[in-house]
């Protein structure tokens, strides 16, 4: 009809793709749990709804659960904080980035298989995070992760450049602390206030660990604890 209304070709590939369930039930208007475009925008982040789909096959069913959406909420954050700058010492290696672009590639080729996708993606930010610690170059890593996350849409808004941090309050806390820093940047200065906390928890000096921590969430840097160690990310 709509060819033949307006004599244009109406679509090149047509797709049929699952339904979006609520809490394991079918949306529907008389039970009242249909959740908007505009409902869900209002509760969760543009980034994280993206990632949400992306994370399951499109012509398959997708259910739209709280749990679901804290996890790719955290996905993102993940992903953030894996472009947090970092200055490398002078001749550091660059982070093996291995396979990622062909994986990806492979993936979204394989019947638009975002999932596999995804999979890559965050095997990358791990690969970043990793290098940052091991004190590697890994700026060319995240422009390959910046890339690949923008091919889904992905804007990644709370990725932060170091400038946008408060270097001189981050210099004068470390200052009070006796911390070293390796650079002179506001992301060196954060790592090196991040390894006196783990070296205080070590220590099980608590008090000290829990002064990091709030002092840091007060400039806006949040800290993940995880099983490779402690993550920082920059909260707007």
């Amino acid at each position: 009809q709509a060819e033949a209304a307006t004599g244009e070709t109406f679509a090149r590939l047509w797709m049929h793709n699952g339904m979006v369930q609520f809490e394991n039930e079918k949306m529907s208007k008389s039970t009242g749990n249909v959740v908007t475009v505009a409902d869900a925008l209002g509760r969760w982040r543009p980034d994280a709804l993206r990632l949400f789909v992306l994370n399951s096959y499109y012509r398959g069913p997708n259910n739209l659960t709280e749990d679901a959406m804290g996890a790719a909420t955290r996905g993102i954050e993940r992903f953030e904080g894996a472009l947090v700058p970092f200055e490398a010492p002078a001749g550091a290696s660059a982070v093996n980035v291995g396979d990622t672009r062909s994986r990806f590639i492979e993936a979204m080729e394989n019947d638009l298989g975002t999932p596999q996708a995804v999979a890559a993606l965050f095997d990358l930010a791990r690969a970043i995070n990793r290098g940052r610690d091991d004190g590697l170059d890994v700026a060319p890593a995240q422009t390959e992760l910046r890339e690949l996350t923008a091919v889904l849409g992905l804007r990644l808004e709370g990725a932060v450049s170091a400038v946008e941090l408060d270097a001189v309050a981050l210099s004068k806390l470390a200052a009070e602390l006796n911390v070293v820093c390796s650079g002179t940047d506001a992301a060196s200065t954060v790592d090196a206030l991040v390894e006196r906390r783990t070296a205080a928890r070590g220590e099980r000096d608590f008090a000290l660990s829990d002064r990091i921590r709030d002092e840091l969430a007060a400039l806006h840097v949040t800290l993940e604890d995880t099983a490779d160690g402690t993550r920082w990310s920059v909260e707007a």
